[in-house]
C-alpha cells in the first residue's frame, strides 16, 4: 500500500485517503480486533480511492470507539505495515487520521500512547519476555521444544 515503488504525491494521497477512511470507521462506530494491511483492498480510479475492509468476521459494532481501541488498530495497522513505510510516512498517516496537524505536545502525548500500547501488546503477543529479562539476555524456550510443555528460561550465554 505505502511503499509500492510509484511516485511520492501518490503514496502521499493514498496514505491520507486510508487514514481518513479507517477514521471514518472508527467515528461510525466500528473496530476490528486485528487491523493489518491484508485486511484492506485500495481502489483507485479516476482520481478517486475507495477503501474496501475485508475479514469482517473481526469487526466489532460499539456506540462509540474508545481512544484505546482505536489506538489498538493503529498499532496493529504499523506492524504489518510499518516494515514497508518510513517513520516520516508513518508520521503523515497519523496526522491524515487525526485530520490535521496538531500542535507538537499533542502529537508527543499520541505517539507516547502509541506506544504504551504497542509495548502492552508485544508483552501479550506470546513472545513471553518482559523488558528486563530481555536485558538479562533471557529467551524463552518455545512450550513445543520445551519436554514439559511449560514456558522455560534459559541465558542465551
Amino acid at each position: 500500500m505505502l511503499g509500492d515503488g510509484r511516485n511520492f504525491y501518490r503514496r502521499q494521497w493514498l496514505t491520507r485517503l486510508a487514514a481518513r477512511e479507517i477514521r471514518r470507521l472508527h467515528d461510525a462506530g466500528f473496530y476490528t480486533l486485528d487491523m493489518q494491511e491484508t485486511n484492506l483492498m485500495l481502489e483507485a480510479a479516476g482520481g478517486e480511492l475507495r477503501v474496501y475492509f475485508l475479514d469482517l468476521e473481526d469487526f466489532r459494532a460499539a456506540w462509540r470507539v474508545s481512544w484505546s481501541r482505536r489506538l489498538r488498530n493503529l498499532v496493529h495497522l504499523d506492524r504489518s505495515i510499518g516494515r514497508f513505510a518510513s517513520r516520516s510516512r508513518r508520521l503523515r498517516f497519523l496526522y491524515s487520521y487525526l485530520g490535521s496537524k496538531p500542535p507538537r505536545a499533542e502529537v508527543r502525548a499520541v505517539v507516547r500512547r502509541l506506544l504504551h500500547e504497542k509495548q502492552r501488546l508485544d508483552r501479550r503477543s506470546g513472545n513471553g519476555l518482559d523488558p528486563a529479562a530481555r536485558q538479562l539476555g533471557h529467551e524463552p524456550i518455545r512450550p513445543m521444544q520445551a519436554a514439559t510443555g511449560k514456558l522455560q528460561w534459559r541465558s542465551r550465554y
